[in-house]
């Protein structure tokens, strides 16, 4: 006689719950830069992808320790305008096409 027995597998319920885990955490990590996101978007009135998203976000950081620390050495003023600079060239608009590839790849 032949029986037909379907067996199902079921993921361990501790699998399944870190899984949940870390989906949630994800979603908690990223909340913030969606917001930035939508906010970048609707102030440049087109849509911001997450990378532009992180690259405004350096570009402000780095205006921020240019602007209002204080610094003894000389140097590191430079160093730090210097580093603001290279950010508002790396964040601007007019990336090049390699980028939109990699942006589109999601990397």
């Amino acid at each position: 006689m032949a029986s037909n027995i379907t067996l199902q597998h079921k993921a361990p319920i501790a699998t399944t719950s870190l899984r949940a885990l870390v989906k949630s955490t994800k979603k908690a990590v990223t909340s913030p830069f969606e917001w930035l996101r939508q906010y970048y978007s609707s102030i440049l009135g087109s849509e911001v992808t997450m990378r532009q998203t992180l690259r405004y976000l350096h570009a402000q950081v780095a205006f921020v320790m240019a602007a209002f620390f204080t610094y003894e050495s000389l140097l590191v003023h430079v160093a730090v305008f210097v580093w603001f600079i290279a950010t508002l060239v790396i964040a601007a608009p007019h990336h090049s096409p390699d980028d939109e590839l990699s942006d589109a790849q999601g990397k």
